[in-house]
């Protein structure tokens, strides 16, 4: 839309990431120090994706008469590691973690957030997986007879909906 966002708006949200970012699990936590969920650490690579596009110049760029083309894009190990936590961790059966709590009630929430990262990197395989094929027999079987879905987990707030479960499916 055009709208000017200043540069301390990115990298505070940049710091932001990197607190959340587990160096020992290699994904992200809704908190510092929590073990790392999916639907968390698909956020997190698609904001540090969104954030090093608004950050850095890019892979071309005018340098007084010269023009730098089609330069190697930076790599991030934060975005790197994250993508081999999915791999690790790879399930279309619930919102993976790595921690003994469960998240099944945010399993559309999660399909929803792999497809986001799946396209935002590029990415047709996380590990050996096809998200995109797994993610989709997952979906369909899960699909009602009308055609809508729903999450029937009992702690499943937003989910048990199924307009939100739908639109995340």
């Amino acid at each position: 839309a055009g709208v000017e966002i200043d540069r301390s708006v990115w990298e505070d949200a940049q710091r932001y990431w990197e607190e959340v970012f587990s160096r020992q699990q290699g994904g992200f936590a809704y908190v510092p120090h929590f073990n790392c969920s999916g639907s968390m650490t698909c956020a997190g690579i698609c904001s540090m994706t969104i954030i090093e596009q608004n950050l850095n110049e890019g892979t071309s760029r005018a340098k007084g008469e010269e023009i730098l083309c089609c330069q190697a894009a930076p790599t991030n190990p934060m975005i790197e590691s994250g993508i081999d936590w999915l791999g690790r961790f790879f399930t279309v059966q619930r919102n993976p973690s790595q921690g003994s709590e469960s998240h099944s009630s945010a399993l559309f929430y999660y399909m929803y957030s792999l497809e986001r990262t799946g396209r935002f990197t590029g990415r047709r395989f996380f590990g050996q997986h096809d998200w995109y094929r797994e993610g989709t027999a997952r979906l369909l079987g899960l699909q009602t007879i009308d055609g809508s879905w729903v999450n029937g987990s009992q702690d499943s707030l937003e989910e048990y909906n199924p307009v939100v479960a739908t639109s995340m499916a």
